[in-house]
C-alpha cells in the first residue's frame, strides 16, 4: 500500500535493545538468586534443591557462552535457566517447603513475572499455560493431602489473593511492554520520516530496500526539482516549503499501493516501486510530473527532473541508485541545452 507513517514496522536497533534489557538483567539476577539459593538449601539440607541450583547455574553459564558466540538468541539463553526453575525446583520446593503455606507460591509468582517479562504472545501463553497446569495440580495434590490441617477461610482467602496477585502482575506488565513498544515504534517511525512532507527519509533508504531485496524486480525514479535554488531566493523559503509539500502530495497521489516515497534532503525525492513493469514507470513518472506542473503558487513554473533504472540493471543497491541519479541529471542537462 501507498507509505503510511502509521503501517511501517522496522526491526530497529532501539527495538532490539528494549527487548533484551530486561532478559540481561534477568539473567543476571538468576545467576546471583541460585548463588543466594545454593547457600540457602547448604544450610538447610535440602540437597536436591541445592543440586537444582546447580544445574541452573551451569545451563545459565553455557546459555551465556552460546550467547556470546551467537549460536542461540539472548531470550532463549534466558528460557533454559528459566525452564529449570520453573518446572524442577518448583515441584521439589513445594513437598520440601510445605506446599501452599511454604515459600514457593511466592517463588512461583517470581517465576511468572519472569516468563511474562522475557516472552512474547505464543510462547508467553504456551509457558504460562503449561506452569498454571503444574500449579494447579500440585495445589489440588496439597488440598487432598494436607489441606484438613488449615482454617478453610484462610486456605480460600489464601487462594483468591494468590489468583488476584498472578492475574495483575501478568496484566501490568504486559500492558506496560505493549506500551513500551508502541512508542517506541512510534520514535522510530517518526526518525524514519521527513517532518516537512511526511515522506520516508533518507534514514529509512537502506532498510527498505534491505527488505525489497528479497523480491528485486523493483524500479527507482530519482527526482529533483528544477530551479529550486532561485526559487527559494526570488520567493523566499516559506513558498519553497510549500512547493515541496505539493510535490510530496503529488507524489504520494499518483503512486500505487505499496510503493514507497522518500524525500532524501532538500528538493531530492525517491520512489520505490515494487514488481513494475517499464510501462507502468513510464505512466506514473508521467502523472507526477504533469501534477507537478499543475501546482499553482504565485505564478512560479514548477517543473521536475526525473530518472529511472530497474534492478535488473545494476548489480547492487549503490549502482542502481547511482544510475537513477545519473539519468535524472542528464534529464536536467537536455532541458537547459
Amino acid at each position: 500500500m501507498k507509505e503510511n507513517p502509521g503501517s511501517l514496522q522496522f526491526n530497529q536497533h532501539d527495538l532490539a535493545i528494549l527487548r533484551h534489557s530486561t532478559p540481561i538483567k534477568l539473567l543476571i539476577t538468576c545467576l546471583l538468586s541460585c548463588m543466594i539459593g545454593i547457600i540457602f538449601t547448604a544450610v538447610t539440607s535440602q540437597y536436591f534443591l541445592m543440586a537444582v541450583f546447580l544445574l541452573i547455574m551451569a545451563s545459565a553459564a553455557i546459555s551465556a557462552f552460546l550467547l556470546y558466540a551467537q549460536k542461540i538468541s539472548l531470550t532463549a539463553a534466558c528460557l533454559v535457566p528459566l525452564l529449570l526453575l520453573c518446572y524442577v525446583y518448583t515441584p521439589l520446593s513445594w513437598f520440601a517447603y510445605n506446599g501452599l503455606m511454604g515459600s514457593t507460591p511466592f517463588l512461583s509468582i517470581l517465576f511468572i513475572t519472569m516468563i511474562t517479562l522475557i516472552s512474547y504472545r505464543k510462547v508467553q501463553a504456551v509457558l504460562l499455560s503449561i506452569y498454571g497446569v503444574l500449579l494447579a495440580l500440585l495445589i489440588l495434590h496439597w488440598l487432598r493431602t494436607t489441606a484438613y490441617d488449615v482454617d478453610m477461610i484462610q486456605l480460600v482467602s489464601l487462594l483468591i489473593a494468590y489468583g488476584l496477585t498472578v492475574a495483575v502482575v501478568v496484566f501490568t506488565i504486559n500492558a506496560v511492554k505493549r506500551k513500551n513498544i508502541e512508542v517506541n515504534e512510534q520514535i522510530t517511525n517518526l526518525s524514519m520520516h521527513d517532518e516537512m512532507t511526511n515522506l520516508l527519509n533518507r534514514r529509512a533508504v537502506e532498510q527498505v530496500f534491505a527488505l525489497q531485496e528479497s523480491t528485486p524486480n523493483y524500479a527507482v525514479i530519482m527526482m529533483d526539482v528544477d530551479k529550486f535554488k532561485s526559487i527559494n531566493d526570488q520567493f523566499g523559503h516559506d513558498i519553497g516549503d510549500s512547493i515541496l509539500k505539493s510535490i510530496a502530495a503529488a507524489i504520494d497521489a499518483n503512486i500505487r499501493t505499496g510503493d514507497r516515497a522518500f524525500r532524501l534532503g532538500g528538493d531530492e525525492f525517491l520512489i520505490l516501486l515494487p514488481q513494475v513493469s517499464q510501462a507502468v514507470v513510464a505512466q506514473i513518472t508521467s502523472r507526477i510530473e504533469t501534477s507537478v506542473q499543475e501546482i499553482q503558487g504565485s505564478a512560479i513554473s514548477v517543473s521536475v527532473s526525473t530518472g529511472t533504472a530497474f534492478r535488473w540493471e545494476c548489480s547492487n543497491t549503490k549502482e542502481l541508485l547511482a544510475l537513477a541519479n545519473q539519468r535524472m541529471y542528464q534529464n536536467k542537462r537536455s532541458k537547459t541545452a
